[in-house]
């Protein structure tokens, strides 16, 4: 059985400190993103869309919206994203509270905007940005000020999330007290780096092992019902009738990678016709999805095949599964199979039309 799920797509997108300035010569290595994807393995693939000296503010020449990379990130189809933005903004020639909050507001609902890989909006986190030290002297690098982004900054990050319902991680505390982890007591070094993507990861795990729900039911049913309906009335033919249903429900249906029928022949599920790749060619009854559907005598909705027990990968791609078994005046002849590389693709509602395709194809397919 195959552990194969489809890659996460996660998002940075921040000033210098999500690019890496800190680590500049060793970034590919010791950035935190790259540090987090590391982490992370092939669960996600982690993409850094920051950049030198971005503020949230509106209106402000080094705004990150106006930079080009938040179109970038939000056409990436991103399942998830890292916003942070801050730091810069508290510079004095930059500080303005209500144009960093309506930056911050514009960036937020473009994000809530995208519809990621599926149909539903990214999974944004926001982040508090590190905390900043002074140098000699008793001034922090870049006219960065402290005191605005202890007092301003964060409590505007944490009123946001709790107006939009979002996650916050909280890099400030994680670095608050660590003046080592800094190259000048702004831009995190290599163990800077490590501390935030700990932290970041530690954050966002829980995330990643939740099963995202597959997209939005969009298959026009009444269209492939009809289509069906006509296809099969007038032939005679049971093989020609399940292979141009089998083509029907591939056309109709997205977000699927295989859709045919297995039939019972001695004792045994025997493949069908169908759409998609090569298939097992005999399944036993009770054994896999399918022979589950024919020794339980009903629908098989299953929204992750790698928690099915006994499940059968023919092909590795299939997170999810619907098996509908097929009658003939009651009595199960075979089954109905359909898998998505999606997990969590079908609903009661693909269940209910899916049964009804069922008791067409009874109808049609045994005409007298």
């Amino acid at each position: 059985m195959s552990n194969y799920t489809r890659k996460n797509i996660i998002a940075c997108m921040g000033d210098s400190i999500t690019f890496g300035h800190g680590v500049s010569a060793t970034r590919e290595r010791d950035a935190w993103t790259f540090v987090l994807q590391r982490m992370l393995g092939d669960r996600a693939e982690v993409l850094n869309f920051g950049i030198n000296g971005a503020s949230a503010s509106e209106g402000c020449p080094e705004s990150y919206r106006a930079s080009g990379l938040l179109d970038e990130a939000l056409g990436c189809g991103a399942d998830a994203c890292i916003l942070m933005l801050g730091t810069n903004d508290t510079k004095e020639r930059i500080w303005n509270a209500q144009a960093y909050k309506m930056g911050m507001r514009g960036i937020i609902s473009d994000v809530l905007r995208q519809t990621g890989s599926g149909t539903q909006p990214p999974k944004l986190f926001l982040m508090l940005p590190p905390a900043v030290f002074s140098m000699e002297y008793g001034q922090t690098a870049y006219g960065v000020s402290a005191e605005i982004l202890t007092e301003q900054v964060i409590p505007i990050v944490e009123k946001l999330a709790k107006d939009y319902c979002l996650p916050v991680i909280d890099l400030y505390t994680a670095t608050k007290g660590h003046p080592e982890y800094y190259l000048e007591g702004v831009h995190p070094n290599a163990a800077g780096n490590l501390a935030i993507a700990k932290k970041v990861y530690a954050d966002i795990i829980e995330w990643l092992k939740t099963p995202k729900e597959g997209p939005k039911n969009m298959t026009d049913y009444k269209s492939l019902t009809m289509s069906v309906k006509a296809v099969t009335a007038e032939c005679p033919h049971f093989i020609a009738n399940l292979a141009n249903t089998a083509a029907l429900i591939w056309e109709y249906m997205d977000d699927i990678n295989w859709a045919g029928f297995y039939l019972i022949q001695d004792g045994k599920l025997v493949l069908g016709p169908f759409q998609g790749k090569m298939a097992c060619t005999e399944i036993e009854i009770g054994s896999g999805v399918c022979g589950t559907a024919v020794a339980q005598e009903k629908t098989q909705l299953v929204p992750n095949v790698h928690e099915f027990s006994g499940h059968i990968a023919c092909d590795s791609a299939s997170n999810s599964e619907i098996v509908v078994p097929l009658r003939k005046d009651g009595k199960i002849f075979g089954v109905l199979d359909i898998d998505s590389p999606s997990l969590q693709r079908f609903t009661e509602e693909d269940k209910d039309h899916l049964e009804y395709l069922a008791g067409l194809l009874e109808l049609n397919l045994f005409k007298e």
